[in-house]
């Protein structure tokens, strides 16, 4: 019973390891050709891997997906991805060395319609969703904008009115692994647009191996 029990421990032991060191050779590539096709149902995997392929031997990857549109693999390195799935949507792929010696995988969905929203949802390696909150707190719009001291409160609130619906952006880097929030105008005169710029802010996170702060 004894070497039974501590033949358990070690096979659990190598399951573990092997999990690492599966999850240290996880690149972006691997991460977006084996993203599920329930996620992206008119660009499968099989034309993912056409778009990797192509990109790793620097060839412009664009392709035909199953809405008769075109699909891009805008940029692509060891640790991120840029995808365009069709002419009005944009997508960031992520891979994020987390303290506890995994992947985690980043997905910013942003669509321009023509101002642009984002969307952004966190994965493990194995495309199981994880609670967003664990990793970043989404600001809200109030969060986005301040009053200039010049300004009056009647005024700001006017001009805050403007903004409707708010759309957030969150625009990641990658060479800095950083997120830049900020909040989208809507479709407004230009007198409007010069309005709102002056309220506008932007606030700014950082990957530290944990969460985005």
């Amino acid at each position: 019973m004894k070497r039974f029990l501590i033949s358990i421990v070690i096979c659990t032991a190598s399951l573990a390891v092997h999990a690492q060191h599966a999850d240290s050779l996880f690149t972006a590539a691997k991460a977006l050709v084996s993203m599920p096709d329930s996620l992206l149902p008119y660009l499968k995997s099989e034309k993912r891997q056409q778009l990797v392929d192509m990109a790793q031997h620097n060839v412009h990857a664009d392709i035909n997906n199953d809405l008769d549109g075109t699909s891009a693999l805008d940029s692509l390195s060891a640790d991120y991805a840029l995808l365009s799935p069709n002419s009005i949507s944009r997508w960031q792929l992520a891979v994020l060395d987390a303290s506890t010696n995994r992947k985690i995988i980043m997905l910013i969905r942003h669509l321009d319609i023509p101002v642009t929203t984002s969307q952004i949802s966190f994965y493990d390696s194995q495309w199981n969703p994880l609670p967003t909150s664990d990793f970043i707190t989404i600001p809200s719009p109030q969060t986005l904008v301040a009053k200039p001291e010049d300004m009056q409160q009647e005024e700001f609130s006017y001009i805050c009115s403007l903004i409707q619906p708010p759309f957030i952006e969150a625009q990641y880097d990658n060479s800095s692994k950083s997120i830049l929030f900020s909040l989208s105008s809507p479709l407004l005169q230009k007198e409007d647009k010069e309005k709102v710029k002056l309220i506008l802010m932007q606030k700014y996170v950082k990957w530290s191996e944990k969460k985005f702060e």
